[in-house]
């Protein structure tokens, strides 16, 4: 093989009998197998149950929105309404406990 240094002004000149196909490749082979069978074009997100432990040991205070017991949904919403979370003392309360989570 000979390799020769290119000049200013100049480019070297393709070798056809060198040139090599690329391959096509379309977004069905791209896509996973199981989206091809269904045709669907959609994305779908998937928590497995270990990931939703490790969630649950990291923040055991924290509980999925659909977990939350209606009534007190209810009177978290009445709270809001009727301005408590604006409350200065709410509002350094609340400063307080996510200085310390971080």
């Amino acid at each position: 093989m000979t390799i020769r240094p290119t000049t200013p002004g100049t480019t070297g000149r393709a070798d056809a009998a060198r040139a090599v196909p690329l391959p096509v490749r379309d977004d069905a082979n791209r896509r996973p197998a199981e989206r091809r069978a269904t045709g669907s074009t959609t994305d779908e997100v998937r928590i497995s149950d270990q990931a939703r432990d490790l969630q649950l040991q990291a923040a055991p205070d924290s509980i999925p929105h659909d977990e939350v017991a209606p009534e007190r949904l209810r009177s978290i919403t009445q709270r809001i309404e009727q301005g408590h979370y604006e409350l200065p003392e709410v509002i350094d309360e609340v400063l307080r406990r996510m200085a310390r989570d971080l």
